[in-house]
């Protein structure tokens, strides 16, 4: 297969970046403008599915400016979440809670562990590693919703709250559903 003569130099960029191949179909990568799963790769553009839909980004624009492959190295994709705590919250107690919670994730990684290390301010920052990006969102709302019942359960104070929680009676939220109506 022979190469046509490229006079137009923002041409020959667009060509030499598709034969280096710094992404393939399925990688996710991140631009100034998007971030999303590569769908499609042809001479003149890539295609990126993100949460908005379709973007074509022209291989002009991508060879000009710079972009992140987050799906390259392997097994390297992980969110940094942050949370706060009370000052009276011990932080060895706080970050095995961090730790143990992100592990549960069915999005975490199944062979790296998270790490969570104190950051000032009663700020912790977890890193949860995810097998893709597509699982940021979920792995995201899934760890913040597990650790407030953690915390309570532990009696730690997340986002330094002291609201004196507990779960309710369960006799007498037993007794509640009793009286509900059955439609």
């Amino acid at each position: 297969v022979g190469l046509d003569p490229i006079t137009d130099p923002e041409r020959l960029l667009e060509q030499l970046m598709l034969f280096e191949q710094p992404f393939r179909i399925g990688d996710w990568i991140e631009t100034d403008k998007a971030t999303g799963r590569v769908v499609e790769v042809n001479w003149r553009a890539v295609h990126l599915k993100t949460s908005k839909g379709i973007e074509v980004t022209p291989n002009s624009v991508l060879a000009g400016a710079a972009f992140t492959n987050l799906s390259r190295p392997p097994d390297q994709h992980a969110i940094r979440i942050e949370n706060v705590f009370a000052v009276e919250d011990r932080p060895d107690r706080v970050c095995a809670m961090l730790n143990r919670i992100a592990a549960q994730l069915p999005q975490c990684h199944p062979d790296l562990a998270p790490t969570t290390v104190p950051i000032g301010n009663y700020k912790y920052r977890t890193k949860i590693p995810l097998l893709t990006p597509a699982d940021d969102g979920d792995a995201e709302a899934a760890f913040r919703r597990w650790i407030w019942y953690a915390a309570r359960r532990e009696g730690l104070h997340l986002d330094e709250a002291d609201d004196g929680f507990t779960d309710p009676d369960p006799v007498s939220y037993t007794h509640l559903r009793a009286h509900e109506t059955v439609l």
